[in-house]
């Protein structure tokens, strides 16, 4: 069985922390990681992505028809959007911060 694991840090205005979780993989998905091509760049990429949309889903509330979002939450969402812009590796990301 192969693990697979997935480091996140975090820096915010005064704190920062580091996490990481353990996956086991299924066997699917190990023939599947060693079939595909990608590098550890683009495995990095994808990490970085990930936590970005879950970032993003967090606060798909505030987008709601019956309600307007702040130029505080535009700008935070529209940060996390262009994170992958500004950055390629989920180590080092400074994430915005929420308002």
């Amino acid at each position: 069985m192969k693990r697979l694991i997935v480091d996140f840090s975090t820096v915010n205005d005064d704190e920062s922390y580091s996490s990481s979780r353990v996956v086991d993989l299924t066997s699917d998905e190990i023939a599947e990681r060693e079939a595909s091509s990608s590098s550890p760049e683009e495995d990095a990429l994808n990490a970085l992505r990930h936590e970005r949309n879950m970032r993003l889903s967090e606060t798909d509330w505030w987008a709601c028809s019956d309600r307007t979002m702040t130029a505080e939450e535009t700008a935070y969402r529209q940060a996390l959007r262009d994170i992958t812009n500004t950055h390629n590796n989920p180590r080092t990301v400074v994430w915005p911060t929420k308002p």
